[in-house]
C-alpha cells in the first residue's frame, strides 16, 4: 500500500508522454501558411500565436520575424515591430520592404533623426517602394520641424505614385497651416480613393473637431475603428461620445479600453472625466491622481482635478493643481479664470493680476477675464485702472446692472460723485431687485448726504418688497446718518416685526446702544441674532469688539474662536482672531492661527505682518525673518516689512543689519509709524538717548 501513490503517478506520466510522442509536430511552413491565412482574416492574435510558435522552435527564422513584424507595425504596434524587423535583417532579410518597415516604425516612434540620416529615398527602385520611401523621410522632416522640406518630399512621393501616406501628410500640413478650404478638398479627393484607410479616417477626424464638426468627426473615427482597433483612435471615440452627450457609450468605448490595455493612462483619463461629467467626484477624483502619479504634468488632468477641489471645497489642493496647470498651459485663458476665482476668494490680488493682464492683451475683449482682472485691481487699491476695466465692461454689456453698480461705486470712490450715483441709478433701474446695486446706491447717497434721494429709494423699497425688513432698515440708517437716533430705532423696530433675529436692525440697535454706553442692551440685540444665525460672522466680529470694549479679553477672543470655527477660510476674523491672541500674550495661538492662514493663503500680503509679529513676540526670530524675506519679495516698496525687520535684527543683536533695514524702511516712508518707533528702540538699545528724544517729535 506505501507503495500505490508513487506507481500511480510514475504511471501518468507514462501515459502522458506516450500521447504525446503520439502527437504530429508541424514544420515552419506549415505554421507560417497556418499564420498567414489569419493575418488573410485579419484574425492578427491568432496569427502572432502562430508566429510566436515558428519562433519559439526555430528563433532564427526570418521570414517569420519579418512577417511577425509587419504584422505589428500594421496594427499599430510600432515598439514590437522595431524588434523583429530589426532582427529579421540582422537574419539576413534583404527585401527592400522590410528596410522600409523598419523606417516606419522608426517613425511612428518618433525616431526622426535616425530616419534623416539613414534613409536615402533614391536609393529605393520601384514605383511602389519610391514614393513610400519619400513619403516616410517627409514624415521624418515634418517630425523635426522642417515643414517646407518635408511638404516637398511627400509631393515627390505622390509624383512617383498616389499613396494614402502622402496624401495623409500633406492634410496634416494643411491642418498645422490653418487652411480649413484646403484640408476639406483634400480629404474629400483623398476619400475617394482610400476610404477605408485607418490613418485617413484619423486624420479626417481630427480636421471636424477642428471645425467642432462632432457628427462627422464620430463617424469618420468610427470608420477608422472598423479597419483595426488603435488605443489612440477608441479614446477619440470616448471624447466624442462623451461631447455628443452619449455618457453610457462613451464608458463602453473605455471599458473595453481598458480590457485590451489595462495600463493605459489615456484611457484611464478619460474614464475619470466621464466620471467628472456624471458628477460622481470622489471616483473622478481616484482615478485622475491615479494619472497624475504616472505623468505629473498632463495638462488636462491638473486641470480637471482643480476644478474637481475647487467644487468640493478644498482650495489649497485646488490652486496647487491649477497653478502648475497655469505653469504648462499659460496661454488657458479657463485655466486662467479658475486660478484667478480662487486668487480672489483668497484676495491674492496680485498674483490675479499676473494671470490675467497677459491673457487680456491677447483677448481684450473677453469679458469674463475683464470682470476678475477688474475685481482684482479693486483689491490692490488700483481705482483709475479698475474704472478703466469696468468702463470696458459696460461697452460690451450696456444691458448689465452690474457692471454699471461697480462702475459706479468706482467712479464714486474716486470723487467722481455725480457720475457714479448716475451710474449707480442707472443700475438699479435695470434691475430694481438687484440687492448688492441698491446698497452701493445707498452708501453713495449717504456719504454724499443726499439724504432725501436716500429716502426715496428706501420708500421705493419699502412699497416693492412690503413684507422685506431691508426698507426700514435703509430709513433707520438714513435717520442715524442725520443725527437722529430716536427715529432711527423706531424704524429698526419696525424692521424687527417682521423678522426679531434680522442682523442689521440688531447690529444698528446695537451700536447705538454701545454709544450710549448701554452695553448690556447692545449684547442683547447680538443674542437676538444669534437665536436664528448663530454663526454670524459679522455679529460675532462686532460682538468680540463690545468684549473689548468691556475689557473682557477672553470673552473677545471666544466670540472670534467661535467665528472662526464657523467660517475657517474667513481671513479677516483669523487676523482679527490672531491679532487679539498677540495682544493678550497667547503668542503661540497667535503663531498657530496664522501658519494656518499662511499656507492658505501664500501670497496674501496681509497674513505676513501678523505672521511676523507672532514670532517675533514668541521669540522666534529666525523664523520671523524667513516670513519677513518672502513678504519683501512680494511687497518690496513696503516700509513696514523693513521695520519689522529691524527689530527682528535688533533682538537677534544684529545692530549694523537693523540699522540698513531701518534706512531702508525710512527711505521709502520717512513718517512711518512702525519704522520711527523702532528706531527710537534701536537707539535705547544703542544707549543714545539724545538721539531717541530726536525722533518722539516726529512721533507725536
Amino acid at each position: 500500500m506505501p507503495l500505490a501513490r508513487p506507481l500511480s503517478v510514475i504511471a501518468i506520466l507514462m501515459i502522458v508522454s506516450v500521447v504525446s510522442s503520439c502527437q504530429r509536430s508541424f514544420t515552419d511552413e506549415e505554421l507560417l501558411a497556418k499564420a498567414r491565412a489569419f493575418v488573410q482574416d485579419e484574425n492578427f492574435s491568432a496569427a502572432v500565436i502562430e508566429f510566436k510558435n515558428v519562433l519559439q522552435q526555430n528563433p532564427g527564422n526570418a521570414d517569420a520575424r519579418t512577417l511577425l513584424g509587419k504584422t505589428y507595425l500594421s496594427n499599430g504596434n510600432a515598439i514590437d515591430a522595431e524588434k523583429e524587423l530589426s532582427y529579421a535583417i540582422r537574419l539576413g532579410a534583404s527585401d527592400p520592404t522590410i528596410q522600409l518597415d523598419l523606417f516606419q516604425s522608426y517613425l511612428e516612434l518618433g525616431r526622426f533623426e535616425e530616419i534623416e540620416k539613414q534613409l536615402v529615398p533614391e536609393d529605393f527602385s520601384g514605383a511602389d517602394n519610391s514614393s513610400r520611401a519619400y513619403a516616410i523621410a517627409a514624415g521624418a522632416y515634418i517630425g523635426l520641424e522642417k515643414y517646407l522640406q518635408g511638404d516637398e518630399l511627400y509631393e515627390q512621393s505622390l509624383a512617383i505614385k498616389d499613396n494614402v501616406d502622402a496624401r495623409v501628410g500633406l492634410i496634416e500640413s494643411a491642418l498645422r497651416a490653418g487652411q480649413i478650404m484646403q484640408v476639406s478638398q483634400l480629404i474629400k479627393d483623398a476619400m475617394e480613393v482610400y476610404s477605408d484607410d485607418f490613418k485617413l479616417n484619423f486624420v479626417a477626424t481630427r480636421s471636424e473637431i477642428q471645425a467642432r464638426n462632432y457628427d462627422s468627426a464620430l463617424a469618420y473615427i468610427s470608420k477608422a475603428l472598423e479597419q483595426r482597433w488603435d488605443l489612440k483612435a477608441s479614446l477619440v471615440k470616448a471624447e466624442l461620445l462623451l461631447a455628443e452627450g452619449e455618457t453610457s457609450l462613451a464608458e463602453a468605448e473605455i471599458e473595453q479600453a481598458l480590457k485590451l490595455v489595462p495600463s493605459s493612462i489615456g484611457a484611464e483619463f478619460v474614464k475619470g472625466k466621464i466620471k467628472y461629467q456624471q458628477k460622481d467626484y470622489a471616483a473622478a477624483q481616484d482615478l485622475l491622481e491615479h494619472v497624475l502619479a504616472s505623468d505629473s504634468d498632463h495638462k488636462p488632468t491638473l486641470f480637471l482635478l482643480g476644478s474637481i477641489y475647487e467644487l468640493k471645497g478644498q482650495t489649497v489642493l485646488a490652486q496647487k493643481r491649477l497653478q502648475r496647470f497655469n505653469v504648462l498651459a499659460p496661454d488657458s485663458v479657463v485655466g486662467a479664470k479658475l486660478l484667478a476665482r480662487i486668487y480672489l476668494k483668497q484676495r491674492q490680488h496680485g498674483a490675479v493680476e499676473n494671470i490675467l493682464l497677459p491673457l487680456l492683451k491677447a483677448h481684450p475683449e473677453d469679458s469674463q477675464l475683464i470682470e476678475l482682472a477688474a475685481a482684482a485691481t479693486v483689491g490692490l487699491g488700483k481705482l483709475v485702472e479698475a474704472k478703466a476695466f469696468y468702463q470696458t465692461l459696460v461697452r460690451l454689456q450696456p444691458e448689465s446692472a452690474k457692471a454699471k453698480n461697480y462702475l459706479g461705486a468706482i467712479l464714486y470712490a474716486l470723487g467722481e460723485t455725480d457720475e457714479g450715483i448716475a451710474a449707480m441709478e442707472e443700475a438699479v433701474a435695470a434691475d430694481p431687485g438687484q440687492v448688492e446695486a441698491r446698497m452701493i446706491l445707498m452708501q453713495g447717497y449717504l456719504t454724499a448726504k443726499e439724504y432725501a434721494r436716500a429716502q426715496g429709494l428706501a420708500e421705493a423699497i419699502l412699497e416693492a418688497e412690503p413684507e422685506s425688513t431691508v426698507g426700514w432698515n435703509y430709513l433707520g440708517l438714513i435717520s442715524q446718518r442725520q443725527g437722529n437716533n430716536k427715529v432711527a430705532k423706531e424704524f429698526y423696530a419696525k424692521a424687527l416685526e417682521l423678522d426679531d433675529s434680522d442682523p442689521d436692525a440688531n447690529a444698528q440697535l446695537a451700536s447705538i446702544s454701545r454709544n450710549d454706553g448701554a452695553l448690556d442692551q447692545a449684547q442683547a440685540y447680538y443674542d437676538q441674532i444669534y437665536k436664528k444665525y448663530p454663526n454670524h460672522l459679522a455679529t460675532r466680529i462686532a460682538n468680540s469688539a463690545l468684549h473689548v470694549q468691556r475689557q473682557d479679553n477672553n470673552a473677545a477672543i471666544g466670540q472670534l474662536e467661535i467665528a472662526t470655527r464657523a467660517h475657517p477660510e474667513d481671513l479677516r476674523s483669523n487676523l482679527l482672531l490672531a491679532t487679539y491672541y498677540i495682544r493678550y500674550g497667547q503668542y503661540k495661538d497667535g503663531v498657530r492661527v496664522t501658519s494656518a492662514l499662511r499656507r492658505r493663503y501664500s501670497t496674501n500680503v496681509s497674513v505676513f505682518p501678523v505672521l511676523a509679529e507672532a514670532l517675533l513676540r514668541w521669540g522666534h526670530w529666525s523664523s520671523a525673518l524667513e516670513e519677513l524675506k518672502d513678504w519683501a519679495r512680494l511687497e518690496p516698496q513696503s516700509p513696514n516689512v523693513y521695520a519689522l525687520k529691524a527689530y527682528a535684527l535688533m533682538q537677534a543683536k544684529q545692530y549694523p543689519q537693523a540699522q540698513e533695514a531701518l534706512d531702508n524702511a525710512l527711505g521709502l516712508d520717512s513718517k512711518n509709524l512702525r519704522a520711527l518707533l523702532e528706531q527710537s528702540r534701536f537707539h535705547i538699545l544703542q544707549e543714545n538717548y539724545n538721539q531717541a528724544k530726536k525722533v518722539l517729535p516726529r512721533l507725536e
